[in-house]
C-alpha cells in the first residue's frame, strides 16, 4: 500500500490497515492476560512450593532463601513483561485510533451528543477521548498506570508477591546466620 501522489492512501487500502489494526489491538489484549495468568500462576505454584518445604521437619533455611529469590526475580520479570507489554498495546491503540480519525470514524454520529456515540471501537474511557491519543500521543502512551485498573491489580499484586519473596529471603538469609552464628 503506497500513498498515492498526494500522499494519501484510498479508503479501502483504510480499511485493510485498519483491519490489521484491530486485529493487533486483539493480539496484546489476549497476550497481556496470558502474560497476567502465567505470573499469577507461576506465583501460585512457587507459593505452594514454599509451604511444602516450610512443613519439612528440620528445614535449612537454603532452599526456601533460593526459592525466595527465584520469586523475587520472577515478580520483576512479571512487573516489566506486564508493562512493557502494556506500552505496546497503547502503541496498538493509538495506531488504531489514528486510523479511526482517517476514516472518520471518531466523529460523533448525527443526532446523538454522547462522546461514545462515534463508530470507533473504544472498549475504555480513555479510548473514547480520541484528542489525547492523537494530540499528545507520547505522554498518553507513556502515562502511568492507574492503580486500580486491570494492569494495576496486576502490577500491584505483582509488588506485594515481590515484598513477600524479599521478606522471606530475609528471614531465611538471618535464620541461616543465627545457626552459623550458633544462636
Amino acid at each position: 500500500m503506497r500513498p498515492r501522489d498526494n500522499g494519501q492512501l484510498d479508503r479501502a487500502e483504510l480499511l485493510e490497515l485498519y483491519k490489521l489494526a484491530v486485529d493487533e489491538y486483539r493480539f496484546n489484549v489476549r497476550l497481556g492476560w496470558e502474560r497476567a495468568k502465567f505470573f499469577v500462576g507461576l506465583h501460585v505454584a512457587l507459593a505452594g512450593a514454599a509451604v511444602a518445604l516450610m512443613r519439612l521437619e528440620g528445614q535449612h533455611p537454603v532452599p526456601l532463601a533460593v526459592l525466595s529469590l527465584a520469586g523475587m526475580a520472577a515478580a520483576w520479570v512479571g512487573l516489566c513483561a506486564i508493562c512493557r507489554g502494556h506500552r505496546y498495546y497503547r502503541w496498538t491503540v493509538y495506531k488504531k485510533t489514528l486510523l479511526e480519525d482517517q476514516l472518520g470514524l471518531a466523529e460523533l454520529v448525527p443526532g446523538h451528543q454522547h462522546r461514545a456515540a462515534t463508530l470507533a471501537i473504544g472498549t475504555t474511557g480513555t479510548q473514547q477521548t480520541t484528542s489525547p491519543i492523537l494530540k499528545d500521543t507520547d505522554n498518553w502512551v507513556k502515562r502511568r498506570i492507574k492503580l486500580f485498573s486491570v494492569v494495576g491489580s496486576i502490577r500491584l499484586f505483582l509488588w506485594l508477591i515481590f515484598i513477600a519473596h524479599a521478606a522471606s529471603f530475609a528471614y531465611q538469609a538471618f535464620a541461616l546466620l543465627c545457626a552459623h552464628c550458633g544462636r
